[in-house]
């Protein structure tokens, strides 16, 4: 119960515009994002996160939700886990997985800033 109290009391001391940006940051991780920002968020800091290219859906739901998304890099990055093939080793079949170079992209959610959300 104090975990709760404490985690509520934490949740309250933020402002509306980082609580916004702790709940956005667990949906872009729920849909196969990784935010590369500290939270909280400073006053006028946005949310920036990485995502393997292209991955067009969490981008639309985003979107969607009415986010302005600004591309902010493209590069490549050695995954070890990025390539699944199926071997047949004697009768049943394994996954065997290994190494591949993914495209990744950084995107800034473009928030609010505090007295925007005020007004």
């Amino acid at each position: 119960m104090k975990i709760n109290k404490l985690e509520n009391t934490e949740m309250d001391a933020l402002t509306p515009r980082q609580q916004l940006a702790e709940q956005l940051a667990i949906f872009i991780r729920r849909h196969a994002g990784c935010t590369i920002t500290s939270l909280p968020l400073g006053h006028s800091d946005h949310l920036r996160f990485e995502v393997c290219s292209p991955e067009y859906t969490l981008l639309n739901a985003l979107k969607r939700l009415g986010f302005d998304l600004r591309l902010l890099g493209h590069s490549k990055r050695l995954d070890p886990w990025a390539a699944t093939e199926i071997i047949r080793v004697g009768n049943p079949k394994q996954a065997h997985q290994h190494a591949a170079v993914i495209d990744i992209c950084v995107y800034e959610v473009q928030l609010p800033i505090v007295s925007e959300l005020k007004g």
